[in-house]
């Protein structure tokens, strides 16, 4: 049997719950399959523990691969595809650019250009703002109509800002889907993944 892992990373956002609905869908379409997937979040968001980071990609990198590496050492399982949704497609697209061991990826609406939107989420004046005291506290609705807290510190956009997603995905090896919905609101004219080979 083969195994599907699936990096589900939402940030606190009440409008990114659906995607969570999305890949239990898919989760269970490949179990009516007879494939597996192993769905996780990552530190601080929805229900795992630690703390949410605005940046922090290359630690959930690796996350990633401990998660990968759980499904072929302790599951005995063969890891077929990675599946990431928002940050999360950030994140399989950097594993797949450092890690050539899976055959498909599958970046459901992450980021191509990530220095655009900062100061659209954040306001216009966040990068001085950062400048000037290092982090700002974020409060944002989430599910369940509770309020999550975190602080935004100028290390994760400064990092963020930093990532070259282009650059990244030229180094894959791995086939790779790239979705986007006509719908789609928020990073969707930042996206731009035409990348040839």
């Amino acid at each position: 049997m083969q195994a599907a892992a699936q990096a589900c990373s939402c940030t606190p956002q009440p409008t990114l719950r659906a995607p969570g609905r999305l890949l239990l869908a898919a989760a269970s379409a490949l179990a009516s399959g007879g494939k597996s997937s192993l769905r996780f979040d990552f530190a601080g968001n929805r229900k795992s523990q630690g703390s949410f980071s605005f940046g922090n990609y290359w630690r959930e990198v690796e996350d990633l691969r401990a998660a990968v590496l759980f499904v072929r050492q302790v599951v005995k399982e063969n890891v077929y595809a990675i599946v990431g949704h928002s940050k999360g497609g950030n994140v399989v697209l950097l594993y797949g650019s450092k890690y050539d061991d899976v055959q498909h990826i599958v970046n459901i609406a992450g980021r191509g250009v990530m220095d655009r939107g900062i100061k659209e989420r954040f306001g216009a004046d966040i990068l001085e703002r950062l400048a000037k005291s290092g982090s700002v506290e974020q409060k944002v609705k989430a599910g369940g109509g509770r309020t999550v807290t975190y602080s935004l510190t100028k290390q994760a956009v400064d990092e963020r800002m930093s990532l070259d997603m282009l650059g990244a995905a030229k180094n894959i090896t791995a086939e790779v889907l790239t979705i986007y919905g006509t719908a789609d609101t928020g990073p969707a004219c930042y996206l731009g993944f035409y990348v040839t080979t």
